[in-house]
């Protein structure tokens, strides 16, 4: 702890995601790290680049804000030219439909598919449907999964940004420690000794809680195969199929 503190301060910094794709989970691990923490005031949501930056830019020093941006190129570069340090989560999309339907119906009212989602004759076939391949009717006009991703997607390539997939967060210990040095190198560049990274990486996951997250489900991977039948397999397939294959997610489309 002593080792730590003697350091420079961390500079502000920012993480966001593709919504449902972690952010909890990151925001606990981050917040694990002595000295960092995060106000509720900054949170981010897509505006106009130059508000973004204003606001960015009265973060404190060993803060980090938290949000979901869309990607743009000016955003991108805005963040550079300010030094601020971006860590983007995402996760694989067939999994997001799944969360996002129980979130959208349970705990997310003011969502556009919200009063589809609660009405008795909508199954949770139905709803995962209406993710996929978006609804255009009785004057809703909601976007198709791989529509809605594509706000997020340039972030995965983005050189300024550290991207971190849900998957390699959970998928085992070791995968998490291995993302866990990266994030904590990421973030203090040469400043903090490798000697430290063993204990810092332990007080990050010391500080996992999924029961605090008010968004929190099962946090399980590959939850989408227990509950995607053949046509919903086949619908995302034919939406979004090359998305899984861009992000590494599948070889081809032959997984179904």
């Amino acid at each position: 702890m002593k080792m730590l503190q003697s350091k420079p301060q961390l500079s502000a910094f920012l993480m966001t995601s593709m919504p449902k794709s972690g952010t909890h989970l990151m925001k606990q691990l981050l917040l694990g790290i002595p000295g960092v923490s995060h106000d509720l005031k900054d949170r981010f949501y897509p505006e106009k680049t130059t508000i973004l930056m204003e606001k960015l830019n009265q973060i404190n020093s060993n803060h980090f804000g938290q949000g979901h941006l869309f990607f743009s190129k000016e955003l991108s570069n805005s963040l550079s030219d300010a030094s601020i340090k971006h860590i983007f989560i995402s996760r694989d999309l067939r999994d997001v439909v799944v969360s996002f339907a129980y979130f959208i119906e349970s705990k997310y009212p003011a969502h556009p598919l919200h009063f589809f989602f609660s009405e008795p004759t909508t199954t949770q076939k139905d709803k995962y449907m209406a993710l996929i391949k978006g609804v255009e009717k009785d004057g809703l006009s909601y976007p198709d999964i791989a529509t809605w991703a594509s706000s997020y997607e340039g972030w995965l390539s983005d050189d300024h940004t550290l991207t971190v997939t849900y998957e390699d967060l959970m998928s085992s210990t070791e995968s998490m420690d291995r993302q866990l040095i990266r994030i904590v190198t990421y973030l203090w560049e040469e400043d903090l000794p490798s000697s430290y990274h063993s204990v810092l990486i332990q007080l990050m996951k010391k500080n996992l809680d999924p029961s605090a997250s008010p968004t929190f489900r099962n946090g399980h991977i590959g939850n989408w195969k227990e509950e995607f039948d053949d046509e919903l397999k086949s619908a995302f397939n034919n939406v979004a199929g090359k998305w899984l294959i861009r992000n590494g997610y599948e070889k081809n489309q032959d997984w179904l």
